[in-house]
């Protein structure tokens, strides 16, 4: 669908809350706590977490960061994305929900992650299910409104080293003292969320209760334009830095298994035959990234790479 951009405030240096609607100003569908919209801005399909209320059907809400270094959306959205602008949009859609009525619910969130909760944390305190949030920014001025989020508990982070409230979160410290029963939603940086998963394990958390959302694929200033042989499909394709390798594939007509894109799922596995990987996904054990990759996030720091695809 189209919509038309309603408005747009920066929140911070770095991140824009826009709102979207209809030009007819009718209806949109409804969204559960947790869902996301997908936009197709400057050539691009990315992926924004709703900030709006569930019930709020006049008007969608995303908040975004401008990602460095930006493999073009977020750049969009910030320098050429105006008021009164049309944005084709896909959605909503939900792969984050918060689930049930757990005894107890822990938030997480790094930076920009925070968005999702802007939903959520109220479906928990709907729902009268006790909760914390844990919320890290780099910077206490980089930091996103938290007053609307009625959180039972909110402890808050600067991660940076110098900054005069710098406090870092010390999440074995912080699941050890978690009760057992409580389900953990993670949103924020790879790094992060890997983490707290691995944390979790090594303590004994169930995995049912352990819930995660990433960015999805992060491109860094150090990624070069890589040579990926198919083996199945005897095809060589050149990827350039800011298009995944299953996007690659999927444009060049290979069929290839996929859900999430994001690094979430594990279902565009391959096996790597040959060549030196950059695991971003947040899914795989050690063992399955010995042998193989998400080509929806994970980059290839060597010049080329086999897969059996």
């Amino acid at each position: 669908m189209t919509l038309v951009v309603l408005d747009k405030r920066a929140l911070t240096r770095e991140v824009v809350q826009v709102r979207l609607a209809r030009e007819d100003g009718g209806a949109l569908p409804a969204f559960e706590a947790g869902a996301h919209l997908e936009l197709r801005v400057g050539g691009l399909t990315r992926r924004y977490s709703l900030t709006s209320t569930p019930g709020e059907r006049s008007h969608y809400d995303i908040t975004v960061q401008r990602a460095a270094p930006s493999r073009g959306g977020s750049a969009f959205v910030h320098d050429t994305l105006g008021v009164g602008d049309a944005v084709d949009v896909d959605g909503p859609f939900n792969t984050f929900r918060f689930i049930g009525r757990p005894p107890y619910a822990v938030f997480i969130a790094g930076g920009i992650g925070l968005t999702p909760f802007y939903t959520m944390i109220p479906a928990a305190a709907d729902a009268g299910v006790a909760h914390e949030l844990h919320y890290v920014t780099r910077t206490s001025i980089g930091r996103l409104p938290i007053d609307t989020l009625r959180a039972t508990r909110v402890f808050t982070y600067v991660s940076r080293e110098g900054e005069a409230d710098a406090r870092r979160l010390d999440i074995v410290a912080l699941l050890r003292q978690t009760r057992r029963d409580a389900h953990l939603y993670v949103c924020g940086p790879r790094r992060m969320i890997e983490e707290v998963r691995s944390v979790a394990e090594r303590l004994g958390w169930p995995k049912a209760s352990m819930h995660a959302e990433s960015f999805g694929p992060s491109a860094t200033s150090g990624d070069r334009p890589v040579t990926v042989h198919l083996e199945a499909s005897a095809v060589t394709l050149q990827v350039a830095p800011g298009t995944s390798i299953l996007q690659a594939m999927l444009d060049h007509g290979i069929w290839a298994s996929y859900a999430c894109r994001r690094g979430e799922c594990g279902s565009c596995y391959v096996e790597v035959a040959d060549g030196i990987v950059d695991h971003r996904d947040v899914c795989l054990s050690a063992a399955e990234r010995r042998a193989g990759m998400c080509p929806c996030v994970s980059w290839p720091t060597s010049g080329a790479v086999t897969i059996h695809a």
